[in-house]
């Protein structure tokens, strides 16, 4: 992800928890923290911080790592149909095996349905075994004007219960630069926005709403179960 996809993310995730939470946040990007906002009279700074479920190394997070190569490959795939192709879009879902040998035949499978001459009410199911297990596709043509391809193995995984403790950890790890939050933005009020995508499997995680946080600093603490709730976290006095 770019620095300046990294910023539009993280606008629309702001944007979507103002939204849920039924404020108005007119957001100024400062960098340091992510965000000056201001929301009718009030005014503060908002970092965004991301957490993921599964193991995380020094090259961050497994389960996230894993998601983005095989959306890359998928990617690939559907820009090779495209250019094959009249270019109808297509939605395009995967469940199974995605190794090598089925990705080989995705492209040469789909071009064999003709899908030009399909609707977009009902999916046609491809099944492949050329490696003894089984990738099924489902296609149909796009409702909408844009592509769709993903897989959903990366979207149906285990709810991860060990939340707390790493949104504890990321306040915490924030909170090391509250000082140069407050110098840059010169507002007092610091806050933090923890999120999740739940979408996805890194991004499967549940916290309850009344778990306290130490807010290590931070005048407030929000979590973001995307596309869900936002919860202002009830925090231990600084």
């Amino acid at each position: 992800m770019t620095r300046r996809s990294k910023k539009r993310h993280e606008q629309f995730i702001a944007k979507q928890a103002a939204d849920r939470l039924g404020r108005h946040w007119v957001l100024d990007d400062s960098e340091v923290p992510d965000f000056a906002v201001a929301d009718g009279g009030m005014r503060f700074g908002l970092e965004l911080c991301r957490v993921f479920s599964g193991p995380e190394g020094r090259k961050g997070a497994a389960l996230k790592a894993d998601e983005v190569h095989t959306q890359r490959r998928i990617d690939e795939l559907r820009k090779c149909y495209e250019s094959a192709t009249a270019d109808t879009p297509l939605w395009v879902r995967f469940v199974g095996c995605l190794c090598n040998d089925h990705l080989a035949a995705v492209v040469p499978a789909l071009l064999a349905l003709d899908m030009d001459e399909r609707g977009s009410e009902n999916a046609t199911r491809v099944c492949l075994f050329d490696c003894g297990a089984q990738l099924s596709i489902y296609a149909r043509r796009s409702i909408a004007e844009h592509a769709s391809w993903l897989s959903v193995n990366d979207r149906v995984g285990w709810v991860d219960r060990d939340t707390e403790v790493r949104v504890q950890k990321a306040v915490h790890d924030k909170s090391r630069c509250l000082a140069a939050y407050r110098q840059r933005t010169g507002l007092e009020d610091q806050r933090i926005l923890i999120y999740c995508d739940a979408t996805v499997n890194s991004g499967k995680l549940s916290l309850a709403p009344d778990v306290r946080i130490d807010p290590s600093g931070f005048d407030v603490v929000y979590f973001f179960r995307y596309p869900e709730a936002v919860f202002v976290l009830p925090t231990y006095p600084n």
